[in-house]
């Protein structure tokens, strides 16, 4: 149980931190939205929404939030497949590419800042034992 507590504590922590970091460069982002603005980003600023629902997995709904908030905020665009009326697809648009660079920023500056005194090896072997607990 105390493994739990401190991966729990750690996760209150981070997001808090990088809530705060962000805030103080003017990005009013959560931490939820900012990992699926940064996942599109990484598929070249375009994704269907069920691949994003897979990838982070949780629910379509949630998902569906998420962006929608993100839309409404200017962030990314929501459209339907011209392959497929069925499917909806995401894209960055020029204010997610403009903020970009300032959310890899904050987000290596607090990386940096929470392995800065870690030995490599230790957080090799953290990535190992926590990724055993996402297999549960």
């Amino acid at each position: 149980m105390e493994a739990l507590s401190v991966l729990g504590t750690f996760h209150e922590k981070a997001n808090s931190t990088l809530q705060k970091r962000l805030k103080d460069k003017d990005i009013p982002i959560s931490c939820g939205h900012i990992a699926l603005l940064m996942l599109v980003f990484q598929n070249n600023g375009f994704m269907e929404i069920r691949q994003i629902v897979n990838i982070m997995k949780k629910r379509k709904t949630t998902v569906s939030e998420i962006v929608n908030t993100l839309e409404k905020n200017g962030y990314l665009k929501k459209f339907r497949s011209t392959e497929d009326k069925r499917i909806y697809c995401v894209k960055t648009t020029e204010e997610a590419d403009r903020i970009k660079p300032i959310i890899e920023e904050v987000m290596q500056n607090l990386y940096k800042d929470t392995v800065a005194n870690v030995p490599e090896q230790d957080l090799s072997t953290l990535v190992k034992v926590v990724s055993q607990f996402l297999d549960i």
